[in-house]
């Protein structure tokens, strides 16, 4: 082996690269590999940022600044958890559009960057936007 040191290892010899950090890397590697040295431990941010940011949505259409429950019992909403467990829910009427309450939202919440389709998506799904409910009403009327 001319210009690269080599490096015995379980019987086994390799050839260490000439570049210092590919060195370090190489040795590093190796070192994890036969638990001489602890691995590191990974956390996951941008986990913990998303439920960070749903949660924050998910409070802010709940405000009743931004969306008003319904008052009657057959303004209900039934909705299917994760786990298939159904939950009754009072349908809530958002006081603005989509657009106003994005824009609310980002005026109240400026360290969270979030598109305004994300936080349409994000709207629970028993908050209705007031135009889907000004629809159902002019229905039955004309009946």
């Amino acid at each position: 082996i001319s210009s690269s040191a080599s490096i015995g290892v379980g019987g086994l010899l390799f050839t260490v690269p000439k570049c210092d950090k590919k060195k370090k890397d190489v040795i590093q590697h190796l070192a994890q590999k036969y638990n001489l040295v602890p691995k590191p431990v990974q956390q996951h941010t941008c986990a913990n940022t998303f439920d960070q940011i749903k949660n924050a949505v998910h409070k802010f259409y709940l405000r009743d600044d931004v969306s008003y429950q319904l008052p009657d019992k057959r303004g209900t909403i039934v909705v299917k958890n994760d786990d298939n467990t159904k939950i009754t829910y009072h349908k809530r009427i958002l006081l603005n559009n989509l657009r106003e309450s994005f824009e609310l939202f980002i005026e109240e919440n400026k360290g969270i960057i979030i598109s305004r389709s994300s936080i349409t998506d994000l709207r629970p799904p028993f908050v209705v936007p007031k135009a889907a409910l000004a629809h159902r009403i002019s229905n039955t009327e004309s009946n």
